[in-house]
C-alpha cells in the first residue's frame, strides 16, 4: 500500500524559499518486552515533517501533488540493520494554497539492538532530483534488564481515541508526534507522552510510587514553575503509558525542560527523564518560581505579535553563519545549553537554532537583544584580533575561549624567549567567578610547544573547572630538563598552585 502524507491542522512552517527540501526530524526511544522476564527490546520512532513550500507541486488533471523519494536506514558498525525505500506521494490538493497549507509528516518504527546506532534519512524530490534533504544522527542504546526506567519523553501534536489503523496508531489512539520541539504563540498547550517500564520489579514496600512531571529552566533541577507541575500515583504494572498536557500560554520566551521523575513511598529517586523545548511568546509572562503572581493586566490588552526573525539582528545571517555563532556560544554555555548546541552542530535545524540564538541574547537584554548581540560581537572581534593565527579564528583558540569565559585578564605576561622554556603566557585574574563562586588570584598558564604549533595551548590553571596539570613543568621546560629555577616567571607566578 502506498503511504500517504497526513494532513494536519496547525501552524504552517514559514521559511524563506530555498533550493533544497526543508524538513525537521526527531526520534524517540521506547521499549517492548522480549518475552524474557525483565528484558526489553528498543524501538525507535523516527518522525519527520517536510515544509510544503520546499517541494515541487505538480499539476495533473486539475489537482496538485508532490512525490518524494524516501530512503531511511539504521546501521551499526557499518552494517545496515533496518532500512526502507519508497516513493511518498502527497494527497491531492485542489489549489496551490491548499497544497501549501498541508503539514507533510511521516513516522517509522524500527526495532534496534544495544549499541551505537546511526540513523540516515534521505529525501529527493521526484520532480527535481537536485532538490534533496539528508539527515544523519546517532543514538546510543543501552541494554535494559530488571531496572525500572522511563522511555524518552515525546512531544505530541495530537492524540485521541481511534479505531483507525496506520503508522500513527498506538495504544488504541491516533497519536501524532511533533517533529520539532518549538512552541510559538499559536501552540498554547504542550502535549506529552512517555512510558514507564519495570515498575512491577520493585519491592512491595516501596509502593505507592509518586510520579512528578514539571517544567523548569534546567533539566531535573527541582525548581519547577509553580503552575507547571503535575503529580500522580503509580501502582504495580509492567508498562505504564503516560499522557498529559500543560498550559504554556503564560510561559515566556526562552529555553525550558520538561521533566518526569519517579519516587518511592519514602521519596527516594528511582528514575527520571528530561527533554528540552523552546518557547516563543511575546504576550504574557509566567509567575516566577516563588509563586508570586505577576501583574499582566497590560499584557492582556496588548495585541499579540509574532516575531519575524528576518527583522531582528539574525536576519542578515545565513544558516552557516548561525552555526558559527553557535560555536562562539559553546564555550560560555552551561552544560545543558552546550549539549543543545552540540546537537545543532550535528544536525542543523534552521528555525530551531535561530530561535535558540535569539533567546540567548534576549535573556541577556530582553529590551534590546540586538544590543546584547553587538556587545558580544565586539568582544569576538577583539578576541580574533588578539588570538587569530591565520589558520583559525581567535575565539576557537584556548586563549580565546578563556577570554570569552572570564573576560580580559587583570595581568597578562607574555614570555617569548626565556632560557630553557617554550614560549608561554601567564594570565592572572585578581577575582574571577566560577560555579557561582568568587575566586581570587586565578591563574592560567598557556604554552607553545615546538614550531609545528601556531597557537598557545592551555597547560595548567588553578581554577577548579579548568585544566589542572601538576606536571606542567615536564611540558614547559625544553627536553623535560626539570628546570625549576626561581628566576623563571612560571615558577614565580605558578609554582605549586
Amino acid at each position: 500500500m502506498k503511504p500517504l502524507f497526513v494532513l494536519l491542522c496547525g501552524l504552517l512552517m514559514c521559511i524563506a524559499p530555498a533550493r533544497a527540501i526543508n524538513a525537521v526530524v526527531s526520534h524517540s526511544l521506547f521499549y517492548l518486552p522480549t518475552g524474557t522476564p525483565n528484558e526489553w527490546k528498543a524501538c525507535t520512532e523516527i518522525v519527520w515533517e517536510i515544509n510544503p513550500k520546499k517541494v515541487i507541486w505538480v499539476s495533473e488533471q486539475g489537482s496538485f501533488t508532490a512525490r518524494i523519494k524516501t530512503h531511511i536506514e539504521c546501521s551499526k558498525n557499518g552494517s545496515i540493520i533496518n532500512e526502507d525505500d519508497y516513493i511518498l506521494e502527497s494527497g491531492a490538493a485542489k489549489s496551490t494554497a491548499e497544497a501549501l497549507s498541508q503539514h507533510l509528516i511521516q513516522l517509522h518504527r524500527f526495532l534496534l539492538p544495544a549499541g551505537t546506532i546511526h540513523i540516515t534519512l534521505r529525501l529527493t524530490d521526484v520532480a527535481d532530483t537536485l532538490n534533496k534533504f539528508e539527515y544523519i544522527d546517532s543514538i546510543t542504546i543501552s541494554e535494559k534488564h530488571a531496572e525500572t526506567f522511563y522511555s524518552d519523553l515525546q512531544f505530541l501534536d495530537t492524540a485521541y481515541t481511534s479505531a483507525a489503523s496506520g503508522m500513527f496508531h498506538k495504544n488504541n489512539k491516533l497519536q501524532i508526534p511533533l517533529s520539532s520541539a518549538f512552541y510559538d504563540e499559536n501552540r498554547k498547550t504542550l502535549h506529552y507522552y512517555a512510558e514507564l517500564y519495570g515498575s512491577n520489579a520493585l519491592d512491595a514496600e516501596r509502593y505507592p510510587l509518586k510520579q512528578t512531571i514539571y517544567i523548569s529552566k534546567r533539566p531535573a533541577d527541582n525548581t519547577p514553575f509553580p503552575k507547571l507541575l503535575q503529580q500522580d500515583t503509580i501502582q504495580k504494572n509492567g508498562t505504564v503509558t503516560i499522557y498529559g498536557d500543560m498550559d504554556i500560554s503564560r510561559l515566556m520566551s526562552g529555553n525550558y525542560y520538561l521533566n518526569i521523575e519517579l519516587y518511592d513511598v519514602i521519596n527516594h529517586s528511582i528514575c527520571s527523564q528530561s527533554i528540552l523545548f523552546q518557547r516563543y511568546n511575546n504576550h504574557a509572562p509566567l509567575p516566577d518560581t516563588t509563586g508570586k503572581a505577576i501583574d499582566d493586566s497590560a499584557a492582556k490588552n496588548k495585541p499579540v505579535t509574532v516575531l519575524d526573525l528576518d527583522k531582528t539582528f539574525l536576519g542578515k545571517y545565513s544558516t552557516k553563519q548561525v552555526m558559527s555563532i553557535l560555536r562562539m556560544l559553546l564555550p560560555i554555555s552551561d552544560k545543558a545549553a552546550a549539549q543543545t548546541i552540540s546537537g545543532f552542530l550535528k544536525r542543523p535545524d534552521e528555525v530551531y537554532m535561530r530561535y535558540f540564538v535569539y533567546n540567548y541574547f534576549s535573556n541577556i537584554n530582553p529590551k534590546d537583544p540586538g544590543l546584547a548581540w553587538k556587545q558580544f560581537t565586539d568582544e569576538i572581534k577583539e578576541i580574533n584580533r588578539l588570538f587569530s593565527d591565520g589558520h583559525s579564528n581567535g575565539y576557537q583558540s584556548d586563549r580565546g575561549i578563556i577570554y570569552l569565559k572570564y573576560g580580559k585578564p587583570t595581568d597578562r605576561f607574555v614570555i617569548s624567549n626565556e632560557n630553557g622554556t617554550y614560549p608561554y603566557e601567564i594570565w592572572q585574574y585578581n577575582t574571577l567567578k566560577t560555579n557561582n563562586k568568587q575566586m581570587t588570584n586565578a591563574l592560567f598558564l598557556f604554552y607553545k610547544p615546538g614550531q609545528g604549533n601556531n597557537d598557545m595551548i592551555l597547560l595548567h590553571s588553578n581554577v577548579p573547572t579548568e585544566v589542572n596539570n601538576r606536571y606542567w613543568r615536564n611540558y614547559l621546560y625544553i627536553n623535560n630538563n626539570g628546570n625549576t629555577s626561581a628566576n623563571t616567571e612560571a615558577e614565580k607566578y605558578i609554582g605549586n598552585k
